[in-house]
């Protein structure tokens, strides 16, 4: 029967919700369709209509297979009626895997990779220096899909910080590429949404779940669901406690949460009308010190050596557990006076000089407080300046100049990673004209080495950390969804308001990329024996590790609040016509708009550890701010006893660190004290004249030693003695005076977006159109540093005015073609093979700038994709391939630009030109007459030795002899060439650069440098501090976002998803994918800001000096071309290269049975099975002669070298029975990797296919989960 007024009533009020979005029509991306409906009328008015804005979990219960979801267009539609790249993951599958979250899941699904322990990929990058920090931190984030990006994470379709669990969790969505008609502004990868849970309506329920698993992990959870009114009013709560344990000891893991949703559905409109009332809150909070991925770097292996470790170099020395006294280590550098190369690790001549060796342990290179520590001790048995400050030593002339000259450079020696042994050997190569064993060497070529070997460390099973680091995370999130439908689902709106709040911390002593090394020198640092200051080393030949409190320490808060308004309208043509071919052929449509403002508050903070507080630094002369070092505390902690009489590393059985090493309070340190020890007034007995002349006993070995006076002499000063010093502690509630920089950035999103879906031809085509616009607004501001301390403060608020405004315009379209009616009655076992096509864009609006902080524009991301679909069985299974490329125009060059731009050194792009300038102007300051600050080991190049580029001068005398008349002219030359070319003023503003360009200018073209440090460098910086004392307010950031290069990905392949029941009481379900990732078209502005530097560094200003007056190998054109230009090649020759680990070939099968009848009834069984093929590690070298170096190699993308194919199974087998009428009980036990013991996978090769970085690859696991369902 036709029912007019019915019809009449829906087209009327279809018709008025067109017109009230009709602003937004043109200019918006459009949702799908909700599910299909009968053409009938009366049949309309009997069913009963699922909200368009829902999708029910009881709609795929027991199923691998879902229906219909919301991930195509933002309202309900069938999965066979969307044409792009969709999955989901059911209940059904999570329960049966023992997946609870991203780690767990994404090893499952098709094309994605996810790092950990228990991960398929790295995602750390394929250079050297990797670092797993923010791994570490939020593990959930570390994916990629399709080879491109890591996926952006979703909550009901809200972008979100929180890591999700599947307590509340239906359902997994994952979008594969981009979809503009979800999110406009997102990651070009793809989105992975989970599904919280809703009440029942109708009846009671509940769960309380126990699982036990591998190495001592304990989960529990409740679930319980009670209708208050049926069907109108119900309550939800859930709680989880999982406290997850790891092989590392002591690592772990422990996740509390607990969450609430209430949902009242009152009858306001009648029948045909449907409201919806939702509200949820959750929250959580996770403690941990996770495990880590990577096995330690190999620094000790070389130590044991007894033979070159170059088979083109028989003569290379070994180390052979040989001791160094590192004042000597020093000083035979003096004798090759002909080679210039200072303090390179020279031992008695560059025919014996050892690559092996470094000049530095650990990072003892300042003179700050290192506590010594035995692994397993809290408590340091000795506290002791690494290095001597002697600021408060004089010149010959009585004056404050801040060196003793008596004393000669020296820092504790230490073992070298591989990358700088190879850089050092081929630097020995050319030194000795022999054949270059490492061509390619100072591009980074060669990484350094994973330690491999259990037996000298067990990595597999002791975190080399112990309890010393952490990673914390917090969070409370909000969401209410209020929904009205009217007309049986045919017209109707949602409003959305979402609110999260999320915080994270993270500390740790050693660094991101931790080594063991063992310590091999002879003496203390306490001096030389030439002075009788020499103290045997007690802990010569003990394996060792250390860093400081300096690093990898941060905080970070977010807070984001979203509105959302969505509404949609279904059109059909039999509203206006009779059943007839012409409405089967307009079909109907379904019309969908969105608006929305997104806002985020995003805080981000970096702090020290441990540090001392600012008394110190001024005991000792030196600079109080807290960022250049001095007030830094080292630590070193030894993990065995004295390890030189044995042959090998291996079955040394070396120790983790397992006790809280934590520096606080009040701590008697040993120092050395530089005050002059001996009367200042002629008369007084024990008086010594400054200026009188000096013979340095320790340069006996030197026909000609320097010129020296007693102000020279250590026997004149008060030297090594104690004093209390107070240590602030971050984890003790000194933070506030460890801050070294923070950020606040605001982000506000406002979107429109449109969408049409048409069912034509009664169905049979269905195409999708959505547009949708996106402006991004950004605030941001920095911490204000005080100008003394550099302690950053964190009470400052953010700008009024946006710093950046970007817009973006995305359209995505797509099409579906089923099988005709009449052929598909003709098909066998009611099959139907469908056609798809889909492209789709979208944009990242990150608001980021570039090296020089010029705005970039925002990266696109593009897919376009073919897709066929059979489906055959009455549906039961369902086969979809698709061909894909999805291109990403102006990508990050690195997923944490802060980091990994060109590898660890990227702060070398802009703080080469800080500390240049601060180079330039302490050499002007102090050739000039007027440094008062004791600098003159900074700038009186003259004074070196003649082996270190000086002329053996008086330290800081004037006026020269010709000698050094002639370096001061080369150094003046250096350091104006530098000034006349340097940054202008708005680089050094946009990094917080306390430099005065027009100030520098000005006294370089008057000669006048009589103006106070402070006019050209501000800060409390002084030419005694050395260039490293002028840092950069943000830390590296720009407007608060840290600066990055950019370049296009492009991945494309085939992906193919197979899900099958062929009975209720079997799920299968099957994927592979065939990916080619590749990276091209580094940015243009990155290319032409490291041009122009390295070709104005290639004039005088690159002569320029680093980081003493000595530092002859150390000049801004070595330390430029080996830190930032050899990185640059290296990128631009992976131009075309596949991405870091991308594997070819890759697919997984899941299944599981149930038994429903027999003795066996209530069991299920299942398993699963993962293959990778071998990931592209790197590529070999190839010759590439250029006219000025006939030997030079670069990468050959034509010979890739692979890693090794995997493949993973796991089993599971469960039981259930009802225990009493209202109690089911079920028991599983799951088993992950079944066989498989803990080993390595190569992440990293060397040139020659060798293995660099490797990760840890968990063995085989189990669990076992209890649950009572009521």
């Amino acid at each position: 029967m036709k029912r007019p007024v019915a019809r009449a009533g829906a087209l009327s009020v279809t018709s008025a919700l067109c017109l009230a979005f009709s602003p937004y029509l043109a200019a918006q991306t459009a949702p799908a369709a909700p599910a299909a409906s009968t053409d009938t009328p009366a049949v309309e008015e009997e069913t009963i209509i699922l909200s368009p804005f829902t999708v029910e979990a009881a709609e795929d219960k027991d199923s691998y297979k879902a229906s219909s979801t919301l991930a195509g267009t933002r309202v309900r539609t069938d999965l066979r009626d969307i044409a792009s790249s969709i999955s989901v993951v059911t209940s059904k599958f999570l329960q049966d895997t023992g997946a609870t979250n991203q780690q767990s899941l994404l090893v499952f699904t098709t094309n994605t990779e996810v790092g950990g322990i228990q991960g398929n990929f790295g995602g750390l990058g394929g250079g050297n220096g990797l670092k797993e920090n923010s791994a570490l931190l939020k593990p959930n984030q570390n994916t990629r899909v399709r080879g491109l990006d890591s996926a952006d994470n979703t909550r009901d379709y809200f972008q979100t910080d929180i890591p999700w669990d599947s307590y509340i969790v239906d359902r997994v969505d994952m979008q594969r590429g981009p979809n503009s008609i979800l999110f406009g502004v997102g990651s070009p990868a793809g989105i992975v949404n989970t599904q919280t849970i809703t009440p029942n309506m109708r009846k009671n329920e509940g769960k309380v779940e126990n699982r036990i698993g591998s190495f001592g992990s304990v989960r529990y959870s409740l679930d319980v669901g009670h209708v208050l009114v049926k069907d109108q009013l119900a309550i939800r709560v859930a709680a989880l406690d999982d406290d997850t344990k790891y092989r590392q000891d002591p690592a772990y893991n422990h996740d509390r949460r607990i969450f609430g949703v209430v949902r009242f559905d009152p009858k306001l409109f009648g029948d045909s009308a449907h409201t919806s009332i939702k509200a949820n809150f959750e929250k959580g909070k996770v403690d941990a010190n996770r495990p880590r991925t990577m096995a330690p770097i190999d620094q000790i292996t070389p130590y044991f050596a007894t033979s070159s470790s170059n088979p083109l170099d028989p003569t290379q020395p070994a180390i052979n557990r040989q001791a160094y006294d590192a004042w000597q280590f020093q000083s035979t550098a003096l004798t090759n006076g002909a080679n210039g190369n200072a303090n390179m690790g020279w031992i008695g001549g560059a025919a014996v000089w050892n690559p092996w060796m470094n000049a530095t342990m650990a990072r003892l290179g300042s003179a700050d407080p290192v506590f010594w520590y035995n692994a397993n001790s809290g408590a340091p048995f000795l506290v002791q300046q690494s290095n001597m400050s002697t600021r408060w030593a004089l010149s010959n002339t009585g004056s404050i100049d801040g060196g003793i000259d008596g004393f000669p450079f020296a820092h504790q020696v230490s073992i070298n990673g591989y990358n700088t042994y190879t850089k050092n050997a081929e630097i020995r190569a050319n030194a000795l004209g022999l054949t270059n064993p490492y061509p390619g060497a100072q591009k980074n070529y060669y990484k350094d080495k994973s330690l491999t070997d259990t037996s000298i460390f067990d990595f597999y099973n002791y975190l080399i950390d112990g309890p010393n680091k952490y990673e914390k995370e917090g969070w409370t999130s909000y969401n209410l969804d209020v929904s009205q439908t009217f007309f049986n689902g045919r017209l109707g709106f949602q409003a959305v308001w979402d609110k999260q709040s999320y915080d994270s911390k993270q500390a740790m002593n050693l660094s991101d990329t931790p080594f063991i090394s063992i310590d091999n020198n002879l003496n203390l640092i306490d001096g030389p024996a030439a002075y009788g200051m020499s103290i045997p080393n007690p802990n010569v030949g003990r394996a060792y590790v250390g860093s400081s409190g300096h690093y990898g320490n941060n905080e970070s808060f977010s807070e984001r609040e979203n509105f959302r308004l969505t509404g949609f309208a279904e059109v059909r043509a039999s509203d206006y016509m009779e059943k007839s071919w012409l409405s089967d052929l307009l079909g109907r449509h379904v019309f969908n708009v969105v608006g929305s403002r997104d806002t985020k508050n995003a805080e981000s903070r970096n702090f020290l550890r441990y540090a001392t507080d600012a008394n110190w630094a001024l005991m000792n002369n030196e600079t109080a701010n807290i960022s250049q070092g001095f007030r830094q505390v080292d630590w070193i902690s030894y993990l065995s006893d004295n390890l030189s009489g044995r042959s090998s590393a291996a079955g040394a059985g070396i120790s983790n660190i397992n006790a809280r090493q934590s520096p606080s309070g009040q701590t008697i340190v040993k120092y050395y004290d530089s005050h002059w020890k001996r009367p200042t007034n002629p008369a007084d007995p024990g008086y010594v004249n400054p200026a009188t002349p000096w013979r340095n006993p320790f340069y006996t070995n030197l026909a000609n030693p320097p010129e020296s006076y007693e102000s020279e002499n250590p026997a004149n000063y008060v030297g090594w003695t104690n004093t209390a010093v107070n240590i602030l502690n971050a984890d003790n509630g000194d933070i506030n005076q460890l801050y070294t920089d923070g950020t606040k950035l605001k982000t506000v999103i406002d979107s429109k977006g449109f969408t049409w879906q048409g069912y034509l031809w009664d169905g049979m085509v269905v195409p999708t159109y959505g547009y949708r616009t996106d402006k991004v607004k950004s605030y941001s501001a920095n911490a204000p540093a005080n100008s003394v301390t550099g302690v950053a403060s964190m009470n400052y608020e953010i700008l009024t005015a946006p710093s950046d405004v970007s817009e973006g315009t995305s359209r995505s379209w797509g099409v579906v073609v089923h099988t005709p009616k009449f052929i598909k009655k003709n098909l066998p076992w009611d099959s139907d093979i469908s056609l798809t096509y889909n492209k789709s864009e979208n944009f990242r609006a990150e608001n980021r700038v570039d090296y020089q902080g010029n705005r970039i524009d925002n990266a696109r991301g593009e897919t376009e994709e073919y897709g066929v679909v059979l489906s055959t069985l009455d549906n039961r299974v369902s086969l979809k391939v698709v061909k894909y490329e999805t291109t990403v125009k102006d990508a990050n060059l690195s997923g944490d630009p802060q980091v990994s731009t060109l590898g660890s050194n990227t702060y070398w792009l802009y703080l080469a030109e800080a500390w240049g300038a601060a180079s330039a102007t302490a050499n002007m300051i102090g050739l000039t007459g007027n440094d008062t600050s004791g600098g003159a080991w900074y700038w009186d190049w003259a004074n070196q030795p003649v082996s270190n580029g000086g002329a053996n001068t008086a330290y800081g005398a004037m006026p020269r002899d010709p000698a050094g008349a002639s370096i001061d002219a080369a150094e003046i030359a250096a350091s104006l060439a530098w000034i006349n070319s340097m940054q202008p003023q708005s680089f050094y503003d946009a990094y917080g650069i306390n430099v005065n360009v027009a100030n520098l200018k000005s006294s370089a073209a008057s000669g006048n440098w009589s103006a106070p440090y402070s006019s050209y460098i501000g800060g409390g910086w002084s030419p005694s501090s050395g260039p490293g004392g002028v840092q950069a307010a943000g830390a590296g950031k720009i407007r608060g976002m840290y600066p990055v290069g950019t370049i296009d990905n492009v991945s494309e392949g085939y992906e193919l998803e197979l899900t099958a029941r062929p009975t209720n009481n079997w799920n299968v379900t099957f994927n592979a994918s065939k990916t080619t990732a590749s990276r091209t078209n580094l940015s243009k502005a990155l290319s032409t800001f490291i041009e122009s530097t390295h070709q104005r560094l290639a004039g005088p200003a690159g002569d320029l000096r680093t980081w003493w007056a000595g530092d002859t190998t150390g000049t801004f054109r070595n330390n430029y071309n080996n830190n930032v230009y050899a990185a640059y090649i290296f990128q631009l020759e992976q131009d075309g290269q596949s991405a870091s680990e991308v594997r070819p070939w890759a697919f997984n099968v899941v299944t599981n049975y149930n038994f429903s009848r027999s003795f066996l009834k209530g069991v299920n069984v299942g398993g699963g099975y993962r293959w990778q093929d071998g990931a592209i590690l790197g590529y070999r070298l190839t010759k590439a002669p250029t006219p000025t170096d006939p030997n030079n190699v670069k990468l050959d993308v034509n010979q890739p070298i692979y890693g090794d194919s995997e493949a993973h199974a796991d089993l599971w087998i469960g039981y259930e029975r009802q225990l009493s009428p209202k109690i089911k009980w079920r028991i599983q036990g799951n088993i992950r990797n079944v066989g498989e013991d803990v080993g390595l996978t190569p992440i990293s090769v060397q040139p020659d296919g060798s293995p660099a970085a490797q990760r840890i690859q968990e063995g085989m696991t189990w669990q076992i989960t209890n649950t009572f369902s009521f």
